[in-house]
């Protein structure tokens, strides 16, 4: 590598060096003339004198550690785009405006609550306002809003991460204030806007939403007229239609439409990006290549399959160098992300064999701390946890605004040239080549490997693509990268060890005598495993007394995550004792290749296994010897009675049914518990009886009618004879409870 003129280092400032076994402190004095850098040991008094270059490797890797505070600051919440009223307005222009920009300082300081974690009281919000009064006056909002209408639009509008400004410009409308229609209309309006404004499939229409609204308003309209409530005025189609043009925001046309056509809509046309200084600004996205790559098995020989790679790109938009460019099986993930992250801030040692001459050093020389990382909306899922992280140790990453090509079209030109110029030639294209049928698989035509496309890809990138002369910028990448370092230090990252702890995605396992099993792999060696026990027993979960003291224990402990790339012959523990990752090999040391290798071999070890007998048939002998050493009267039964009908044996053709028993609480308390439930239960049957023999309408429902009664007594002569009617009738009235 070549070093550069400029390094990122002052006077005054300390560092950690650690040379071979030997750790100390020193501060910078100064640059001699012959290029090499000057230390002050703090331990020995002495100098400590290393050159440039050297000085760069160090940096890169971790072993020459800057005590420099970070420059650590949240990332900043911008307000919603709005358009501040102007002298000119007319009336409704005008309040029109004013009403967007309420709404839209009510999402800003409801925003800046959920994502600042400020608590949800009134002395805290109060203090937050006042402290940021200042600030929030630079930004044009309006009145900053009252610390209680914050703490009730928190908790009515939406939810955290999701708050769209139409339910604020619905919550903070006139016709909520003076009360011109009714709450149900209002509550069915928010609905409407919902609904319409959703993603679906198929698409709600205009006439769908409107009829589905007027519907609603004239089912409750109907129900409260005949409960004596009044009825609703159902609102007219235009003022419903007009309810839908207010809340069409550029937000809520991306939730129906999607972010394109609400660029389309309302987005101005951008320019791609620019910088005035390495560094300044880098762009990541992603795309799954034109190529087919062979996947090899265990044992190093082509499988059959073959798959396109994801590519994740780092470019700098000043100088159009590539600072990271990683070929994965894995569609983008935040462990892809990272890894991509990590080769941006990192030296690029592994390019070392291409650096032939001093214009290829300065192509293979592209990384450093950027100060800006600008990556694609569609990566917003998994990238927040990657912004997050990339936040703790100082780097700074946003998401693409405007989702639009212009904003990102250098790495998507950069794309489209490793498309055309190295994918669609190579063996394997998507897009066929010169002299090839149209009607040819091009996975027929697979060849490389993904290590053998990804060593292609950076011997395209090093001696054609950062050496060729670019339009945009008219002069070759590496050239405009090295004369801007004439004027320019390179920011480093202070330490970098941080970065890895940082990039390097951890997940928990089990370690036990038997060592680590990561899916079927176990990994495990008597040495290392011991020490690593006996360094990490006081985080062991599992008592060992009594009849577990002749078990192995269990301690929880985080190993570096693996994916189908990294090799399968050992995994990185972390020593929480040692505070390093040590490795612990597998323990078939047959086992070679990377975990992606292993399950294809697993896969064909499989159907070959399956091909040679198969297992269902291996089940139904065991199942036939099972029954001829120990036969069991009930699978007797279930075959004479028939295999599919188990309900014909004599245990579930009982004529008396057999009810089960409610399972009860053991306990002296769950029995008192029990008791007072059931005296409650009781009351409560007893409760509901004297009320239903003291209704009035029962009453009347359950009387028989006396002259009924009477007629139907006196009109039987034949059948008896009454001689005093009035005593039958008071006897029967008596037991009827008719006189209480």
């Amino acid at each position: 590598m070549l070093a550069l003129s400029q390094l990122d280092i002052d006077p005054g400032e300390s560092y950690s060096f650690t040379v071979a076994r030997d750790k100390f402190v020193a501060t910078f004095v100064k640059s001699k003339s012959d290029g090499n850098i000057v230390f002050k040991r703090r331990d020995t008094a002495s100098r400590y004198v290393v050159s440039r270059a050297d000085f760069l490797l160090m940096r890169g890797n971790g072993k020459a550690v800057r005590f420099k505070a970070a420059e650590a600051h949240r990332p900043a919440i911008e307000p919603d785009a709005f358009e501040p009223p102007a002298v000119g307005d007319s009336k409704t222009v005008a309040a029109r405006k004013r009403k967007y920009l309420k709404a839209v300082t009510q999402k800003y300081y409801v925003t800046c609550i959920d994502d600042l974690g400020i608590s949800r009281s009134i002395d805290k919000i109060r203090l937050f306002i006042k402290a940021h009064a200042e600030e929030h006056r630079k930004l044009g909002l309006s009145k900053a809003p009252g610390a209680s209408t914050l703490i009730a639009l928190c908790r009515e509008i939406g939810f955290s991460g999701y708050r769209p400004l139409h339910l604020f410009l619905n919550g903070a409308g006139g016709d909520r204030r003076s009360n011109l229609w009714d709450q149900f209309i209002l509550e069915k309006k928010a609905q409407l806007i919902e609904l319409y404004y959703s993603f679906s499939d198929p698409i709600v229409t205009e006439p769908f939403a409107i009829g589905w609204f007027r519907a609603e308003i004239a089912k409750e309209s109907k129900r409260r007229e005949s409960s004596h409530e009044g009825v609703l005025e159902i609102p007219p189609r235009s003022t419903i239609l007009r309810w839908l043009r207010m809340a069409a925001t550029p937000e809520s046309i991306a939730r129906k439409e999607g972010r394109t056509v609400a660029n389309r809509q309302s987005g101005g046309v951008v320019h791609h990006l620019s910088a005035k200084r390495p560094l300044e600004c880098v762009v990541m996205d992603h795309t799954q290549i034109d190529l087919h790559v062979v996947v090899l098995d265990e044992y190093g020989e082509v499988s059959e399959s073959t798959l396109r790679p994801w590519l994740v790109l780092v470019v700098d938009v000043y100088s159009r160098m590539i600072l990271a460019a990683n070929l994965t099986w894995e569609s983008p993930s935040l462990y892809t992300l990272m890894e991509g992250l990590k080769q941006t801030v990192k030296p690029k040692r592994f390019l070392s064999h291409l650096a032939t001459n001093p214009s290829l050093a300065f192509a293979c020389d592209g990384f450093g701390k950027f100060r800006r990382m600008l990556v694609d909306n569609d990566l917003a899922n998994v990238g927040q946890s990657m912004r997050m992280t990339a936040f703790s140790v100082g780097l700074t990453v946003s998401f693409a605004a405007v989702k639009n090509p212009e904003t990102k079209s250098i790495v998507e030109r950069a794309f489209g040239t490793l498309n055309t110029q190295v994918w669609h030639q190579a063996h394997g294209g998507v897009r066929g080549r010169p002299g090839r049928l149209r009607s040819e698989d091009p996975r027929e035509f697979a060849r490389f490997t993904l290590d053998e496309a990804q060593e292609i890809l950076w011997d395209y990138i090093v001696n054609v693509y950062h050496v060729e002369v670019h339009d945009g910028i008219e002069m070759a990448p590496a050239r405009k990268w090295m004369e801007a370092y004439e004027f320019f230090r390179r920011p480093l990252i202070d330490d970098m060890q941080q970065i890895d702890e940082a990039f390097n995605k951890t997940v928990e396992r089990r370690l036990t005598r038997s060592g680590i099993r990561v899916g079927n792999q176990r990994f495990h060696h008597p040495l290392i495993t011991s020490r690593l026990i006996s360094d990490l027993y006081y985080l062991n979960e599992k008592p060992l007394t009594g009849y577990r003291k002749n078990q192995s224990v269990s301690i929880p402990v985080r190993i570096r995550a693996v994916d189908e790339r990294d090799p399968v012959t050992e995994i990185q523990i972390y020593n929480y004792a040692r505070k390093t990752y040590d490795p612990l090999p597998n323990f078939d040391e047959t086992k070679i290749g990377s975990f992606a290798q292993e399950h294809v071999g697993r896969i064909e070890n499989n159907a070959a296994n399956e091909e040679f007998f198969p297992s269902a048939q291996v089940d139904i002998n065991r199942g036939k010897l099972l029954q001829k050493i120990a036969p069991h009267p009930l699978v007797a039964a279930i075959e004479r009675e028939g295999r599919d009908s188990p309900q014909r044996l004599a245990i579930h053709s009982a004529k008396t049914p057999m009810i089960a028993r409610k399972g009860v609480q053991r306990g002296s308390a769950a029995r008192k518990a029990n008791k007072a439930k059931a005296k409650n239960a009781e009351a409560q049957k007893l409760l509901r009886q004297s009320n239903k023999l003291n209704d009035p309408q029962n009453m009347e429902a359950e009387m028989f009618d006396k002259n009924e009664v009477v007629a139907n007594l006196s009109g039987s002569p034949d059948r008896f004879q009454v001689k005093d009617k009035a005593a039958l009738l008071a006897r029967v009235r008596q037991k009827l409870n008719l006189d209480r």
